[in-house]
């Protein structure tokens, strides 16, 4: 993080997020934490593809890393090195960890525009509909929860569906959780600059 750089905070200490560029999707990347370096893998795919901020979640299945100021520190030079290496123009964000049970507050502070979105993904198909049904309407900022080594507990998952959050099951390979992130952005980043093209053909 550029130290000379003081963004704004919203209530409950969340920083506010500058409005993406013209055409792209705010995008929120809720990851359960992984070991050491696939968060950190993580952290890099996600600045690169433009995502807006990467929560860690300090699941039930989670192992902790290293201490805060030290991963801190890494993460905001991943942060600084994956843009220039990538020209990304969003400026991602990597906030401190949260509980699971933080994650729909957090979300409610970071979304912006008309009809927000949400998505827990889900290792079992489960899902009431598709990710490009779900996203038809457009939105403009989309939350995405992705689990750990081992998914996520069942009680994690029923909390955020009943904190608005879609489930969504990628009838794909299995994924490793930090191949999972990106496809899962990648999916969202695609559905949403180009639902003009898809519609037109639905």
């Amino acid at each position: 993080r550029d130290p000379s750089r003081s963004p704004s905070v919203l209530p409950g200490g969340v920083p506010a997020l500058p409005a993406p560029p013209e055409g792209f999707p705010l995008i929120v990347l809720f990851q359960w934490q992984l070991k050491g370096p696939k968060m950190d893998l993580v952290v890099r795919q996600a600045t690169e593809a433009g995502v807006a901020a990467v929560v860690p979640v300090s699941g039930e299945r989670c192992v902790a890393g290293a201490s805060g100021d030290a991963r801190g520190d890494r993460r905001a030079r991943i942060v600084r090195e994956a843009r220039q290496q990538s020209g990304s123009p969003i400026a991602t964000e990597v906030l401190p960890p949260v509980s699971p049970s933080d994650v729909p507050r957090v979300w409610n502070a970071l979304r912006s525009g008309t009809d927000p979105k949400a998505v827990v993904l889900t290792e079992a198909p489960l899902a009431r509909t598709t990710l490009h049904r779900y996203l038809g309407s457009g939105a403009r900022s989309v939350a995405l929860a992705v689990g750990p080594e081992g998914g996520m507990t069942e009680r994690e998952i029923e909390g955020l569906v009943e904190a608005g959050f879609e489930r969504v099951h990628f009838a794909t390979n299995v994924l490793r959780a930090e191949t999972c992130a990106l496809y899962a952005v990648a999916a969202v980043q695609n559905a949403l600059m180009e639902i003009e093209s898809w519609q037109s053909k639905e």
